[in-house]
């Protein structure tokens, strides 16, 4: 389990931006508060300072997105640019197997930089599409070991669903996001009070970009609030069992 904390971003800028969306709304905590280019690829550079090591983007609309990673002056290569493919169906094998679904998150972990970089990020969507992107985070990817078998994920639903006084059901459909919960075991002196004390309990209710496991599936990356606090267990002598619940933010 990987969380980006501290985020290190400390500018963003787009080749190309709707007026009415501007580049800057990747920053903020409100992933449907889009940027949104004008065309269907678009590029994206954030400038970071600070050790970094990982980038990760939610409610994104684009079928194919390249990040490089270069220097601050922008003159030398520091990772080459990888090509990330967003798109549900690629091969007869994931036709047979994928609903077809497009990708809406990415989380990409790179070679470690403690000088200050340039993350460029460049996004290709569909003819007829307009590239957007919702939140993006930069910064260190802190690892943890991956939740036990017993890892729960579901689905919260902001529906308002209310009988009416001739027994009618009145349904006003709202968004439904992800939560998961579960148990992670860890080295209770450097990990169990780092997560609690120095990134939960700093930054509260605040929403973090996570990714639940290192499986190769980009379904595990959310952007997620802490929704319960996390509580731990201290059954052994030098490690503890952390219980975590995070909600989907969007």
């Amino acid at each position: 389990m990987k969380v980006i904390y501290p985020e290190r971003i400390s500018s963003v800028l787009a080749d190309e931006a709707n007026a009415n969306y501007p580049d800057d709304n990747v920053l903020d905590n409100h992933p449907k508060k889009v940027w949104k280019a004008t065309s269907k690829d678009a590029q994206m550079k954030l400038t970071c300072t600070g050790a970094t090591n990982a980038v990760a983007l939610f409610n994104v609309t684009a079928d194919k997105i390249t990040i490089t990673v270069k220097n601050a002056a922008e003159t030398a290569t520091l990772v080459a640019a990888q090509e990330f493919d967003l798109k549900g169906t690629d091969t007869y094998l994931e036709f047979i197997q994928d609903l077809g679904e497009n990708w809406t998150q990415l989380w990409y972990d790179y070679g470690y930089q403690s000088d200050p970089i340039v993350v460029i990020i460049d996004f290709e969507a569909a003819a007829g599409e307009i590239v957007e992107a919702g939140v993006i985070r930069c910064g260190l990817a802190i690892d943890f070991l991956d939740p036990g078998f017993q890892l729960q994920e579901g689905l919260k639903d902001y529906s308002i669903v209310k009988q009416l006084n001739n027994g009618a059901i009145y349904i006003r459909k709202r968004d439904t996001v992800r939560s998961f919960a579960g148990t992670v075991t860890m080295e209770r002196d450097r990990e169990f009070y780092f997560l609690v004390r120095d990134i939960v309990q700093a930054v509260g209710p605040q929403p973090l970009a996570w990714r639940i496991t290192d499986l190769d599936n980009y379904d595990w990356a959310v952007f997620a609030m802490a929704d319960k606090m996390p509580s731990g267990t201290h059954n052994r002598p030098d490690h503890s069992d952390i219980k975590f619940n995070l909600l989907e933010v969007i």
